[in-house]
């Protein structure tokens, strides 16, 4: 694994008037930008014309839950709202595994890093209930739970009192399920009860997976109550099966996924005689597998849901089976967890490219239901001179706001050529004055000249013949800023003896050219542009720091670019106080300010202290600034130059969730947020904060 300096996308900020250095920042106001990855979704009846969905996101806002209204022929969904003791200031992040709740109390209850937690929508009522536990479900006004224990496996059960919640386990509690098994649970472990018989089953991911089934009723638990190990040798060992399900008629489904990236495809498996004999089939359409298979439906008369994916007639054959909204859609469904309405099996839900979807339909069409969910985890931003036009990458994709700060701001999510992967760097072509071009990066790039109606894609990293790995993407994209015809990207490569790389266009994205850095490895995180009085242009480059035996990058690299030549000459190194070269540092961001200077932050490369290096105009060396007043360890991915009343430049850096400005040479903390919220971008100009929860708008006292 590379010894490198991973970032969590979280926070985007954009600050702007002149105000006095020791000013400090209003509360935020939130921007009605909703979305997010989301990681688990549980639904429940509270009584029979509600139902309540819970979610957990990639985001220091980690749960929220809306209503669902019955009464009427059609649904009504209602905004999500956060749970109180699991938001932005409770610092579980992205980190719950799994969710669970009961209809009769709300009450709701949820693993984080092994260890499960009970919870209500009321404020101060979280509890942590044990630990080493592997998986959860509420049945029937019970709780179950598997846990880990001395090389082996138990379960836990109780009830859940209807009126307050509070979990009381059984006397004999808990009970063996195993006392060994034959590889180490691994990240999808499942626990559910069999709607058919009432038998507890105890899946565990793997190749073959193990389950385990119980020889008495979930209601009928005792000490003397055994688990038997279910026959899975017929799945054989060739692929990794680790989502479980079992149907309305007992039949047992289990999902996986065949092939290597990017040819992989889902596999269903189902068994109607508790593992006796399997059936096996590839479902007809590319993606991973996702971490749940629900049914929608009674009896035999069943759908089956796994991923992006619905299989009608229980799934049994490759033509039963489509993509969620084959008929109409929104955004497109990801593999993620699905879920059914227990008031109306044809209200399902799924996870979206831009965050939570449902039908009411079955899965035919898809539609969003995210107001409320305040997740989307901004990665790039990118806007007009005027501010008045602006651009965001995010996780969940790109939106493009016109009007910005006055009455009529208007807000537009899209996904280029319905691409869904995550955007790392977006970049707007400044000399276009209607703010209609941008430049979109992921895996590819993608660029659009009337606003995001329409896009092509100009460039693409899985492209064979650049040799970069499946998961490398664009990590910084920009345009020259005195001709809009030369633009730049980068490529981040995170596998190990993978190399980042360099790209520049000269005709608009029409024809790409790869910089030659041999034999030097430049994991690119960002870009800065500097049009010299020669009409050179010097760029400089953020590498980021990486050490894994085979490729090592670091530093800043220099580019410089001679439209009279028309190849870019490469610099790697980077020349400190002393002469010589700097290479334990991983540079994150760039900044200049009106007089040339350049700034760089990041850290040290193996013990992440925080770095901030300056390269005046005059000079031809790399300063380190004073940290004495910065903590000793943390992340520093983000850096702008910001203006004092007197219209001085000064630099303002982000240190984990903590944004610090440079007061002649002292780093003063400016304002702090939540822990759990690492910043990720600063731009200079009218204060809004995008951060692994949404967006928000930002006022100085």
């Amino acid at each position: 694994m590379k010894n490198r300096f991973h970032l969590i996308f979280t926070i985007l900020i954009i600050s702007a008037l002149f105000f006095p250095i020791n000013a400090q920042l209003g509360l935020p106001q939130v921007e009605e930008v909703y979305g997010g990855r989301i990681t688990d979704i549980e639904v429940v009846a509270l009584n029979p014309v509600t139902s309540r969905i819970f979610i957990t996101t990639e985001s220091a806002n980690s749960m929220f839950y809306a209503d669902v209204d019955h009464s009427s022929g059609t649904p009504v969904f209602g905004a999500f709202t956060t749970i109180a003791d699991v938001d932005t200031n409770d610092g579980f992040g992205k980190n719950i595994e799994s969710v669970r709740a009961d209809g009769a109390s709300g009450q709701i209850f949820f693993t984080h890093q092994r260890n499960i937690y009970s919870v209500s929508t009321t404020a101060g009522s979280l509890s942590m209930l044990n630990n080493s536990v592997l998986a959860i479900e509420t049945y029937d006004g019970n709780l179950y739970f598997v846990k880990e224990i001395g090389g082996g496996l138990e379960l836990h059960f109780g009830a859940i009192n209807p009126a307050s919640g509070v979990f009381s386990e059984h006397s004999d509690s808990p009970i063996s399920i195993a006392s060994s098994f034959s590889t180490p649970p691994q990240q999808n472990t499942a626990v559910r009860v069999n709607p058919a018989d009432d038998s507890i089953y105890v899946f565990l991911e793997g190749s073959p997976s193990q389950i385990f089934c119980s020889n008495t009723t979930y209601n009928s638990l005792t000490s003397a109550s055994l688990f038997t190990e279910l026959d899975t040798t017929g799945l054989g060992v060739a692929d990794n099966y680790r989502s479980f399900g079992i149907a309305p008629d007992g039949r047992l489904y289990i999902g996986g996924r065949t092939g290597v990236e990017p040819n992989h495809f889902k596999r269903v498996a189902f068994s109607d005689n508790n593992g006796a004999s399997w059936d096996t089939l590839r479902v007809p359409f590319g993606g991973t597998d996702g971490p749940n298979i629900e049914c929608a439906g009674s009896g035999a008369n069943y759908s089956v849901m796994f991923g992006s994916n619905i299989g009608v007639n229980r799934g049994e054959n490759l033509t039963d089976w489509n993509g969620f909204g084959w008929n109409g859609f929104e955004t497109h469904a990801n593999d993620g967890t699905v879920a059914c309405d227990p008031l109306n099996p044809n209200v399902v839900y799924m996870t979206t490219d831009q965050g939570i979807g449902a039908s009411t339909d079955r899965g035919e069409t898809i539609f969003e239901i995210d107001e409320g969910v305040e997740a989307v985890q901004v990665n790039d931003f990118d806007m007009n001179t005027a501010k008045t036009i602006g651009w965001t990458a995010s996780k969940s994709g790109i939106r493009r706001v016109e009007n910005y700060a006055s009455a009529s701001e208007n807000w537009r999510i899209m996904f280029p050529m319905g691409d869904g992967s995550p955007y790392y760097s977006i970049a707007m072509d400044q000399s276009d004055s209607t703010g209609n071009t941008a430049y979109a990066g992921n895996v590819r790039v993608y660029k659009t000249t009337d606003g995001g109606f329409s896009w092509d894609r100009i460039f693409d990293v899985q492209d064979p013949s650049w040799g970069f790995s499946f998961w490398s993407y664009i990590s910084s994209i920009k345009i020259h800023p005195e001709n809009n015809e030369v633009v730049i990207i980068g490529v981040n490569s995170p596998d190990n003896g993978v190399k980042g790389g360099i790209f520049w266009t000269e005709d608009g994205g029409s024809t790409w050219d790869k910089l030659d850095t041999t034999p030097y490895n430049t994991e690119v995180l960002d870009f800065e542009f500097v049009y010299n009085s020669d009409s050179t242009t010097t760029i400089y480059v953020a590498c980021e720091y990486v050490s894994d035996g085979t490729s090592s990058s670091y530093g800043v690299k220099t580019i410089t670019y001679d439209p009279s030549v028309g190849v870019p000459v490469f610099e790697n190194s980077m020349i400190g106080e002393t002469g010589t070269v700097i290479t334990n540092f991983g540079a994150r961001d760039l900044a200049h300010n009106d007089a040339g200077d350049i700034f760089v932050a990041g850290n040290n490369g193996a013990t992440y202290e925080p770095r901030v290096y300056v390269k005046y105009a005059d000079s031809t060396h790399w300063e380190m600034l004073p940290t004495a007043t910065l903590p000793g360890i943390g992340r520093v991915p983000a850096i702008t130059v910001g203006e004092t009343p007197d219209g001085n430049q000064t630099p303002f850096i982000a240190v984990d969730s903590n944004i610090y400005y440079l007061d002649v040479n002292t780093w003063k903390l400016g304002f702090s947020y939540p822990i759990g919220m690492d910043i990720n971008v600063l731009f200079w100009d009218d204060l809004l904060v995008g951060t692994g929860t949404g967006l928000y708008g930002h006022f100085f006292n």
